[in-house]
């Protein structure tokens, strides 16, 4: 036999409290003079011997009492009955599950489980009284479902990818609709919707905007003022992907290298930049800073070999004099990540000379077909110097660097409801109430703690009704 908590089994050491009074507890009695035998009741030895048969019972029955009662804390358990129990932290209706997961888990046999997540991660052994409150520890995921063989699977059923045996609540079908998500040429976010909802837009959590519609936007202001912003619409019965959160990110220390080049202080430069004239011999410690910009470069110095933050290159451009307006490549990730729109009159940098860069560099920006500025992954690549360094796509090529901004997060569309094919699955049974075919109740065996409350609670009676006789 195993326990839970085997520490109350210390608890063991009081049975020595009633063996000591009885032994040693009884205080001598005095002897009496008395005048004559006379009046004295004549002593029966069997009288005797029934007495001290009953002290022993007694003595026997609290001894019984106590080891009965501290059994029951110790949670004796046999690791032949501890059982396996995956619980499906799906999305959906994850939010709401005090209103469907406490029937599943009623339904269980008391005991023991081990408890795993909807990715196969184990969150250890517990009871059955402690299996929901380990639970709310579990933060959704729509990642892969990885069944744990031989384990039992509780479910809201929502999505495909249950496989038996698994328990799903009785429940309606839900509607779950999904929500279209755009930007326009300003930058805003433009979300449109089939059905009218309620939506709900809260900045800094405070209340801002409460309305009954079926599109909405978050503008620029909205999304870079360095703000928590959060928009939730209530269209269907799934709400875990209907809720958007705008949460800023935290700036990086960078380096501006120079070389001879005018400053765009105020423009491009932040205060917090650590700014350096650049000169061959010059030796610095580079990863402390995750961003370089190089002004003035056609070039990369040899230093910066090996270099694993972020890169940007501005070169002065004196290969070609061709004052043209440079045109964006707009299907590369770039502009939907991290650009914000461009100006009200939609121009583009303005470029008088520059250096070609090559076909072999991910476009960002053409100039007569020539590639003029690259962004891969880390590093960006620009054959020229701005001419004006305000411009939104200048903006957003700094927020780029500094990695700060605004972080948008929300949960994919979940798509729809799988419960009425499920619930025809053979090994998923569901269940309706708390009193279903499934609840075992109290089960008599040498592993449950209730029996031997129960036996402790008969032998303190026993030894009371001995004490009474």
């Amino acid at each position: 036999m195993e326990f839970y908590r085997p520490q109350w089994l210390w608890g063991l050491l009081l049975v020595a409290v009633p063996v000591w009074i009885h032994f040693f507890g009884i205080r001598t009695r005095k002897a009496k003079v008395i005048p004559s035998l006379m009046w004295l009741v004549k002593v029966n030895p069997s009288q005797r011997s029934k007495s001290r048969l009953k002290d022993l019972i007694v003595l026997l029955l609290r001894i019984l009492t106590i080891v009965f009662v501290v059994l029951s804390l110790a949670s004796p358990r046999s690791s032949l009955s501890t059982k396996l129990l995956q619980v499906d932290n799906y999305p959906a209706k994850w939010n709401t599950r005090d209103s469907w997961l406490p029937t599943l888990i009623e339904n269980l046999d008391d005991g023991f489980y081990q408890l795993y997540d909807r990715q196969g991660t184990f969150y250890g052994t517990h009871e059955k009284a402690a299996v929901l409150t380990v639970i709310e520890t579990m933060a959704f995921t729509n990642a892969p479902l990885e069944q744990v063989r031989g384990a039992l699977l509780l479910s809201y059923g929502f999505d495909n990818s249950l496989r038996a045996p698994a328990w799903i609540p009785s429940r309606q079908v839900k509607s779950n609709l999904p929500i279209e998500k755009e930007a326009n040429a300003l930058g805003e976010l433009i979300f449109k919707w089939q059905t009218l909802g309620e939506v709900t837009v809260e900045k800094n959590n405070s209340l801002v905007d409460s309305r009954m519609d079926s599109i909405y936007s978050i503008t620029l202001d909205e999304m870079s003022n360095g703000q928590h912003v959060s928009l939730t619409i209530a269209h269907d019965s799934i709400q875990e992907d209907n809720h958007y959160y705008w949460r800023p990110t935290p700036q990086s220390r960078r380096l501006i290298l120079t070389n001879n080049v005018q400053l765009p202080i105020n423009e491009f430069i932040t205060p917090e930049d650590s700014v350096v004239q650049y000169t061959s011999d010059l030796v610095i410690n580079y990863g402390v800073f995750n961003a370089v910009v190089l002004l003035g470069f056609d070039f990369i110095p040899p230093s910066l070999q090996g270099y694993a933050g972020k890169l940007l290159q501005f070169s002065e451009g004196i290969q070609n004099q061709v004052r043209g307006t440079a045109i964006p490549e707009l299907n590369h990730p770039f502009f939907t990540n991290f650009f914000i729109g461009p100006s009200l009159q939609n121009a583009w940098p303005e470029v008088s000379s520059y250096n070609e860069l090559g076909e072999d560099q991910e476009p960002l920006l053409r100039l007569n077909r020539a590639v003029v500025a690259s962004l891969s992954e880390r590093v960006y690549k620009q054959g020229f110097l701005p001419e004006d360094w305000t411009h939104p796509f200048y903006k957003a090529i700094n927020q780029w660097s500094l990695g700060g901004g605004k972080r948008i997060e929300y949960e994919p569309f979940l798509g729809s409801d799988f419960y009425e094919s499920n619930v025809k699955l053979d090994g998923i049974d569901v269940i309706n109430n708390l009193e279903s075919e499934y609840s075992q109740g109290f089960t008599v065996n040498l592993y449950n703690e209730k029996l031997y409350l129960l036996l402790a609670l008969l032998c303190a009676l026993i030894a009371l009704i001995f004490v009474k006789i």
